[in-house]
Order: C-alpha cells, then sequence, then structure tokens
C-alpha cells in the first residue's frame, strides 16, 4: 500500500458529522485519515481511520510524495494534516503549471498562438467574475442553517392515483418544488411538494397509496439546494480541473478569446445509420475536432440527440470515455434508449432517485449492472458440473453409438467394394475360361478331323504311288529301256509319264504323311491344353468362387451390423453421421473444458463484493450518464472523462456546468437558447431579491421597503424581461427578515460587503449566473469555428414550424419540401393542422381566476376536455390509429385542473388518444406528441382589455416556443384572442402574436380559427 501511494497520490480534505477527515487516494487503495493530537507527544498525527480499495487514479495530476510511512498508533509519528494538505495542493498547483507550460510549449512547436493572458491574470479575471456568485451561495448556505427543519402532520382529504391533498395540522413554513419525507407506518417516501395554500398541501401520490383520512407525519429539512454548485465552483477556482484549467476558464470568462483548433475532417464512417443532414456532419466533426470547447445550437426538431447520438458512438469508437448530461431525466434517457445497445458502448446510468429513470432503462442503473452481474456469477451452490457431468455422460454414449454407426458404415462400403470387386474378378475370369475353353475345344476339333482327313488322303496317296510303281515294275524290260532313252532325248512316252505320276504320289504320299504327323503333334497339344484348362478350373476358378462367397457373406454380416448400430444411433442408415460424431466430441471438449474451467474458478474466486462491483464497473463504463444535479454525487469520484456532452445546455448556469466540467478534458454543449432558461428555486430568488430590497432601503427599511422591491423590480424587468420578479413574495421575504432579526444579524454585513465591491449589485449577480444559462452567454460570443447552428427541422409539418420561424428564429429554420414523413392532422370538427379556440366571444364568463401567484380558467378547461373527447369519439368512429397528444398550460393550477378533468394519468375514457403529458409547460422540453393542446388561460375581456406587462407567462416567448413545437401533426390553442393580441411589453412576444394572427386572419393554408364548440 505504501508503495502504491508513493507512485502518485491525491490528499483531500472533506467534512463529516465529527468534523474534518482528509482521503488520501492512490490508484489501488483509499486510505481515511483523521487529525489527532498525540496522547504522550503532544504533536500532531494522523490516524488512519479506513481502508478501502481505490477507483484508480484515472489521467488525474497526482503528487508523488518522497515516501510513504506507515506506523503503530503508539509511536505518535509527527504527521499534520493541516499543514500537509497546503503543501500538497502547492505541489498540485505546480504539476499543473508545468503541465500547462508543456501544452504551451508544445503548441508553439507546431505554430500555434496564445490563446489568453497570463496564467496569473486569468485566474484574477476568474476570481473576480465568480465572487459575487461565491458570495451568494454563501447567504443561501446561511439562510439553510437559518431555517432549519419542518415538521408537520397532515390527513388526506382527497386522493386519486397521481395527487394527494393534504390539511396540515399546523400552519407552517414548507417550500414549494421542494422535497419531503413521508412517515406512514414506519414507512418513509420522499416527494416533491407542488402546491402549499395555508394549511392547505398537495403532493404527488408517493409508491404506498393514500387513501381517504390516512394520518401522515412530513418532514422538510432545509437544505442548501446549491451546495453541489458552490462545490464545484471552489474547485474549479482551486484548479483542480482535469482539462486544461486556462481553457475552460476562457470558456466561462472570456469565450470570444478561444482558439479554434485543427479544421474539422469527417471520420471515416458515420456509426449511428442515421443519413444526416450537412449541418449535422458539420456539428459531428466540429466537435470531435475541437481541442476544448463545442457548442451546438439545434432549434427544435433539428437533431440534436442524434447528433448527440453520432457523437458518442464517434467518441468511444476513438477510445475515449464520455460524460453524458442533461439537466432533465428524459433527455438523459432518450439518448441512452438510442445507445445503450450499441455493442461499442458500455452505459452506466447514475441517479439520485431511480424511480426517475425510465423503466426500460432501468436496467443501466448501476446497482441493477452489479445485481445482474452478482445473479449470473458462478459459486460452488449453483454449480452446474453436476448437470455437465450427465450431460457429458448422455453424449459419451451418444459418441459410442455414433462411431459405431460410423464404422459399421464404413466396413459396409468396404466390404461392398470387396464383394463387387471379388465378384467382378470371378466374372472375369470365368468369361476367360469360357473363351478359353471354347477356342480350345474348337482347335481340339480341327486338328482331329485334320488329322482323320490327312490320315486318310495320305493312305489313299499311298495306295495310288503303290499301284503306279507296281504297274511301272511290271513293263517289259524293252519299254522300259525305250521309255528311259526317249527320256534322254527330251521325250515323253506312256511309261515315262507313268513313272512320273508314280513319283508324284510318291510325293504327294510323304508330303500328306509329314502333314500328318504335324496334325497329330496339334492335336496332342489341344488336348493337353484342354486338360491345363481343366486342371485352372478345379484350382483357380473354384478358389475365386470361394472367394467371392466369402467377400458375400462378409457384406451380410456388414449389413446387419450397420443396421445394429443404426437402432443404437437413432440416426438414418444414409448418409453416416460424421457432422453429428464430430458435433457430439466438439460438445463433450467443451463440457471438459466447462467443468475444468469452473472448478478453476472456484479455486481462483473470491466472494464478490457489490460495493467493490459497483465501484469496477463505474470504472469500466465508456458513457456515464445522469443528470447534472445528480454528477455531484459521490459516485463520479476518482472518474475522469475525455469529453463532457450537456444536452439540454440551454437549462444548465455556470455552476450547475462546472459540477461535470471539472471531471472532464473537453466540453460539448448542446442546446437552444430560445427554449426554456434555468430553473433557479423560487425560495432561493425571492430571498436573494429580498435581502438586495433590504440593503437598498437601508437603515429606514421598515418604512422604504415596498418602494425599494418596485424599484428592483423595475431594474429586474430592463435587465430579463422574460423572467418574472415576484414582487409580494420578495416584499413578505424581506419583512420576515426584518421580523425574525435575520437581516441584521446574519445578512447585513454580507450582503453589503458584496454591494460595495461589485457595481451592480446581487441582482445582476442572479441574473448572469441563477437566470441566464452558461450557453446563452457564451454560443455566440465563441469563435464561429467551435460552434454550429442545426437549421433543418424533421419533427413538426411546416404550419407549425412557420409560428416560430420568423419571430424565433429569424428565418433561419427550415422545413424540407420533401421527404418530410410527417402528415397533418385534421378532423371532422378541426379541419385545419393549427387552430385557435378563441372564447373572446364568452365575455366575462372567459376571464380567468387568480389563484396565487398564477391563474386558472375554467371555460378552457371545459374547451380542452371536450376538444379532447369529441377527437376520440371521431377517432374512434373511422377505427383511426392511436394518437399521441399532450396538453400544456401556461399555469400550474390550470395543468392540475385539467389533469383532475381528463382522469389523468390512466385517462380510462380514452383509447384512440394517448396522452404523454398534461402539465406546465416547464415539464415538456425534449419531448413530443402528435398533437398539442395549449391553454393560454389568461383573459382579459372588455375593451380596456390588458394592461402593459399583463401575463407575462404568455409573453416569455420561450415558452410560447417549447409550447408549440412539441407538435408533431397538429396544434391547438385554446385561449382568449382579443387578450393575446392586445398583449404588450415584451417585443419578441409580440412579434409572435402578430404572426400567429397574421396567418390565422389571412386564412393562410393549414390555419384554422373557431369560435364556439
Amino acid at each position: 500500500m505504501a508503495a502504491d501511494l508513493t507512485a502518485g497520490v491525491v490528499l483531500e480534505e472533506r467534512s463529516g458529522r465529527q468534523g474534518s477527515y482528509y482521503l488520501l487516494r492512490g490508484a489501488y487503495h483509499q486510505v481515511f485519515l483523521n487529525p489527532g493530537i498525540g496522547r504522550d507527544s503532544g504533536v500532531a498525527i494522523a490516524k488512519v481511520g479506513l481502508i478501502k480499495d481505490g477507483d484508480g487514479l484515472g489521467r488525474r495530476e497526482p503528487v508523488r510524495p518522497a515516501s510513504v510511512v506507515f506506523s503503530e498508533l503508539w509511536d505518535e509519528a509527527s504527521c499534520d494534516l493541516t499543514e500537509l494538505k497546503p503543501a500538497f495542493d502547492e505541489a498540485l498547483d505546480q504539476v499543473r503549471r508545468r503541465r500547462t507550460e508543456m501544452d504551451r510549449a508544445e503548441r508553439a512547436l507546431v505554430g500555434g498562438r496564445p490563446e489568453f493572458s497570463a496564467h496569473g491574470l486569468m485566474q484574477r479575471r476568474v476570481r473576480q467574475h465568480y465572487r459575487p456568485l461565491q458570495t451568494v451561495f454563501k447567504v443561501l448556505a446561511a439562510r439553510s442553517v437559518l431555517t432549519g427543519t419542518v415538521e408537520v402532520t397532515a390527513v388526506v382529504v382527497d386522493a386519486d392515483a397521481d395527487r394527494v391533498e393534504l390539511e396540515l395540522s399546523s400552519m407552517v413554513t414548507l417550500s414549494e418544488d421542494r422535497g419531503v419525507t413521508v412517515h406512514i407506518d414506519g414507512d418513509e417516501y420522499q416527494v416533491p411538494i407542488l402546491v402549499v395554500d395555508g394549511k392547505a398541501c398537495e403532493i404527488p401520490q408517493p409508491r404506498r397509496t393514500l387513501v381517504l383520512g390516512d394520518r401522515i407525519k412530513m418532514v422538510q429539512k432545509d437544505r442548501f439546494a446549491m451546495a453541489k454548485h458552490s462545490s464545484a465552483l471552489a474547485s474549479f477556482l482551486k484548479g483542480n480541473v482535469e482539462g486544461n484549467w486556462d481553457h475552460l476558464a476562457t470558456l466561462l470568462t472570456v469565450p470570444e478569446k478561444l482558439a479554434p483548433g485543427a479544421p474539422p475532417t469527417e471520420p471515416i464512417g458515420y456509426l449511428s445509420g442515421i443519413d444526416l443532414n450537412d449541418e449535422q456532419k458539420a456539428a459531428v466533426n466540429g466537435a470531435l475536432a475541437t481541442p476544448h470547447a463545442f457548442l451546438v445550437q439545434g432549434p427544435p426538431g433539428t437533431g440534436k440527440t442524434t447528433v448527440i447520438m453520432e457523437l458518442v458512438l464517434q467518441l468511444v469508437t476513438r477510445g475515449e470515455r464520455v460524460l453524458l448530461l442533461a439537466p432533465m431525466h428524459v433527455a438523459v434517457d432518450e439518448v441512452l434508449r438510442r445507445i445503450g445497445d450499441r455493442p461499442e458502448v458500455f452505459p452506466v446510468r447514475l441517479a439520485y432517485d431511480d424511480t426517475k429513470v425510465s423503466e426500460d432503462l432501468q436496467r443501466f442503473l448501476l446497482q441493477r449492472i452489479s445485481s445482474e452481474y452478482l445473479r449470473r456469477t458462478r459459486t460452488p451452490e449453483r454449480s452446474k458440473a453436476g448437470e455437465w457431468r450427465n450431460r457429458l455422460e448422455h453424449l459419451v454414449t451418444v459418441r459410442r453409438n455414433l462411431a459405431s454407426h460410423v464404422h459399421a458404415a464404413e466396413a459396409l462400403a468396404a466390404a461392398v467394394e470387396q464383394e463387387s470387386s471379388a465378384a467382378e474378378s470371378f466374372r472375369a475370369w470365368e468369361s476367360w475360361f469360357r473363351s478359353s475353353w471354347s477356342a480350345g475345344t474348337e482347335r481340339l476339333n480341327v486338328a482331329e478331323r485334320t488329322v482323320d482327313d490327312l490320315s486318310e488322303a495320305a493312305q489313299e496317296a499311298d495306295r495310288r504311288a503303290m499301284a503306279l510303281r507296281n504297274e511301272v515294275a511290271a513293263a517289259p524290260t524293252g519299254r522300259r529301256v525305250r521309255s528311259w532313252f526317249a527320256g534322254l532325248v527330251g521325250g515323253t512316252d506312256e511309261l515315262g509319264r507313268l513313272r512320273g505320276a508314280a513319283r508324284t504320289a510318291t510325293a504327294d504320299a510323304v508330303r500328306l504323311g509329314a502333314a500328318h504327323q504335324d496334325w497329330l503333334h496339334e492335336r496332342n497339344t489341344a488336348q493337353q491344353a484342354l486338360q491345363e484348362l481343366e486342371a485352372a478350373r478345379e484350382r483357380d476358378g473354384r478358389q475365386r468362387y470361394a472367394g467371392w462367397q466369402l467377400h458375400r457373406h462378409n457384406l451380410d454380416a456388414a449389413e446387419q451390423e450397420l443396421q445394429r448400430a443404426v437402432e443404437a444411433s437413432g440416426r438414418p442408415s444414409h448418409p453416416a453421421p460424421h457432422a453429428s460424431l464430430i458435433k457430439v466430441g466438439s460438445q463433450i471438449s467443451v463440457l471438459e473444458k466447462r467443468i475444468a474451467l469452473e472448478q478453476r474458478w472456484f479455486d481462483l474466486a473470491q466472494p464478490q463484493d457489490p460495493g467493490r462491483l459497483t465501484s469496477e464497473f463505474r470504472q469500466a463504463a465508456n458513457v456515464v450518464c445522469c443528470t447534472t444535479a445528480g454528477v455531484g454525487s459521490k459516485l463520479l469520484e476518482g472518474l475522469d472523462f475525455d469529453t463532457l456532452i450537456v444536452d439540454e445546455a440551454s437549462r444548465v448556469i455556470d455552476s450547475e456546468f462546472l459540477m461535470g466540467a471539472v471531471h472532464a478534458r473537453r466540453w460539448i454543449m448542446v442546446g437552444d437558447e430560445h427554449q426554456l432558461p434555468p430553473y433557479v428555486e423560487p425560495a432561493d430568488e425571492h430571498h436573494l431579491h429580498a435581502l438586495a430590497a433590504l440593503h437598498k432601503a437601508g437603515d429606514r427599511a421598515a418604512k422604504e421597503l415596498p418602494a425599494a422591491v418596485d424599484e428592483l423590480a423595475r431594474i429586474w424587468r430592463e435587465d430579463e424581461e422574460m423572467h418574472v420578479f415576484r414582487t409580494g413574495e420578495v416584499l413578505r421575504q424581506a419583512e420576515r427578515c426584518l421580523a425574525d432579526h435575520s437581516w441584521p444579524d446574519r445578512y447585513r454585513d454580507l450582503v453589503s460587503d458584496t454591494w460595495r465591491q461589485f457595481d451592480p449589485s446581487m441582482l445582476k449577480t442572479t441574473v448572469d449566473h441563477l437566470v441566464r444559462s452558461l450557453f446563452d452567454r457564451v454560443v455566440t460570443a465563441c469563435p464561429a469555428g467551435l460552434r454550429q447552428a442545426l437549421v433543418e427541422q424533421r419533427r413538426m409539418i411546416e404550419p407549425i414550424a412557420d409560428l416560430v420561424k420568423g419571430p424565433v428564429y429569424g428565418g433561419n429554420y427550415r422545413t424540407p419540401v420533401a421527404g418530410l414523413q410527417v402528415t397533418p392532422f385534421t378532423s371532422a370538427a378541426l379541419s385545419h393542422p393549427v387552430t385557435l379556440l378563441d372564447t373572446s366571444s364568452y365575455g366575462e364568463k372567459a376571464r380567468h381566476q387568480q389563484y396565487k401567484n398564477g391563474c386558472f380558467n375554467t371555460l378552457e378547461v371545459e374547451w380542452v376536455v371536450a376538444t379532447c373527447r369529441r377527437l376520440e369519439r371521431e377517432l374512434r368512429s373511422i377505427g383511426s390509429p392511436s394518437v399521441t397528444v399532450s396538453v400544456l398550460a401556461f399555469y400550474r393550477r390550470q395543468a392540475t385542473l385539467i389533469r383532475e378533468a381528463l382522469g389523468w394519468p390512466s385517462c380510462r375514457a380514452f383509447r384512440a388518444l394517448k396522452f404523454r403529458v398534461v402539465d406546465s409547460i416547464d415539464k415538456i422540453q425534449g419531448q413530443e406528441a402528435d398533437l398539442v393542446i395549449v391553454s393560454f388561460c389568461r383573459a382579459y375581456p372588455g375593451r380596456a382589455g390588458p394592461r402593459r406587462n399583463a401575463g407575462l407567462w404568455l409573453q416569455d416567448i420561450r415558452r410560447l416556443n417549447v409550447a408549440c413545437t412539441r407538435a408533431r401533426r397538429g396544434l391547438i390553442l385554446v385561449g382568449h384572442g382579443d387578450t393575446l393580441r392586445r398583449l404588450t411589453g415584451a417585443d419578441p412576444a409580440e412579434r409572435f402574436y402578430a404572426n400567429l394572427f397574421r396567418l390565422l386572419d389571412s386564412d393562410a393554408d393549414g390555419y384554422g380559427l373557431v369560435k364556439d364548440l
């Protein structure tokens, strides 16, 4: 362990219940140290409280100490952690400065130019920039300590499947939109408070269903809601950043000085499988190429999520680890849903509350991954060796039978071949024998006939010669002498002729006798040849025949053996199961290896610790997904990332961005500054405004306070006209601070000091750092090479897009002429896809009713519900496929009434309409539906109409933009037309309504106006 820590260590100071403690983190070990004083020596010592397995240092810069020594506690070896920590920070700062100088030198070598002023100047600029925000955090932290914990009992007065209405036992201060712990029957449930009005309170239905009459206890611990923000800012200011601190500081304070990197190049191929347009490709290429930061601007429906998906796939393919953040769970889940099952991605989903994660994506939660791994991990108790051995025995029998089958088939084939060869040999010999015997017999017959013929001819020639000789011999002597003399002179007489005939006959007899002898020899030879053939038949013929019969017997035996093997193997006799034998052999080999490998696993593996597994999976993930609030979780401790991607960045403030940015080396923001702004907890915002008003009122706060609040409201509207300044609530908060003496005792000096140092005041800090997003502040200031706008939308039909194209995006928002696979939604009742249901003709009945800071409108509730019911009937009657619907309202109370009237969330009366969201507009960003119905709620009937700056919530161009662009096929606006036409006070909203009514009044294609249901 000492060697591990000596190789590189990070020292962190933390706070616990017993005060400060320290964490010494190495690559493989984490040592928790508690400062103490030696009992005997009185010197400062560091006591080891706990040692845990390390999570690795990632690619963070560690400090390498000269040595790390562990001693027995009673040795009281000196180690002052309070002195060691500053020394460590200084060493770490030197390491980082050295790295920064090396980066600069490297850029100089490749011809780069300095991107910003000296590091020290940048540090001073950053501290000055964020000092007011630090003071704001201090003020909010002080408020948290002062407020404390609120406990109250309550009884359920009404409940449905979605919400619960409570009556509190006493008047207490509970904060809306804040968490509360519900205690019932020994169980605890965390839920947010939706509405508090006196003793009336409304919460969502917890997992344990509450019913009428249930009594519960609620506990709300006032927390410093921005503690993670404050910690991230402090970490950044100390230089504890994974990436280049100067790059990040430049992005936050002087983004125009960020130098673009090398020109982006297109990757070898795009991986998402989606046909990207030119702007999307440019966004992906630019984000991949940037050395530090890149911003993607994307109006609704332009494919921001598609760009993020492609970018994540490209980054992990080149070996990077990605941190994916968004302020809302739905946005994080949408990207995860698209990439989660890709083979190159190992994602982990982190969440403070697992129930906020979509059900289909909870399998990516870290605990679920660990549990699934443990479920699948083999233990001796779950050994499969017995099952495998049984299977092995069966397969061995099968293999033996198959081998017998194959052997019998091969033997039969050989027997067939041998029998065929023997038969062919015997038949060939038999044919030869018959041919030879026939030829020999014929030869003998010819010889015998010739001998007989020659014998008779020879005998006849002998007789004739003898007769002629006798006749010559019988001639008188004189005749013979005369004949002799005649022959001497060439004459011939009868006796001479007779003597010649005798000689000829004698010669013929001799010749025939010789021929007779030759043929006698030929006959003997033929007889001998036949005798030899007879002997060969007795010898070779019988042997060949016997061999053939033997092979026939062997063939019969092989056929019988094959039949037995076929019956044993259960396979067809033909063809022979060679492939099956090989396959079974392979299965036997696999089972034998599995049995051995499992035993080896049992010999080596130790019992798995779920906590350690969780840590290992967290380290192994190449994509970590969570909300910007969840990124401050301890689950990210020790992790570093190559690239941070923030979706919906237009809702993320500086400190919220830093919560993830300090863990990454590059930063990609994707958003739309024309959509919903960051969410600021109302109680915090009102408290800051109240303190500013108290400071402005000075010593005469009791008298001047209302005027001071009004003056701040005026200044606020000049700086941030779209974010409503709640004058009444601010005044009540300020009066409460006076009444409980928290203003003079806790806040006055802190606020006064801030006011003296900075001009303008905390009010501007609230706008710059809490109300306005970082994306909104830097997107236009960044160099053109570090940002890319997406302009082609494919979500909605063109009439819907045209509502915001000019007023919101200045015309830089196009809908493709062809290829948009979205059909307009119309019905018998609503013949235009964009329709305004105008309540103006209903006079005072159309007027809204006030409810706390908001309002509701019962007529519009009725119209919304009636429209939904009518569409349901029409769709059912024609057998239409289901249509997704979202119903939005500008005010929460109006949304609540609509939900109740529709029977949300079950909406049992509806089958053709599938409701996605029925809520306020703030709850739907990042989602869409086929049809969107928007209730404007506020109505000022009469000739006077609305006063200037009335209905500022309806004049928030960002909410108008989001409300309209959630629709894909149809948009139904429900509101008081005369009021909407005359709203004034916010120029962007005035342009929006002017454009809307220009389209409605001109009977433009796709737009309709309905004045009565």
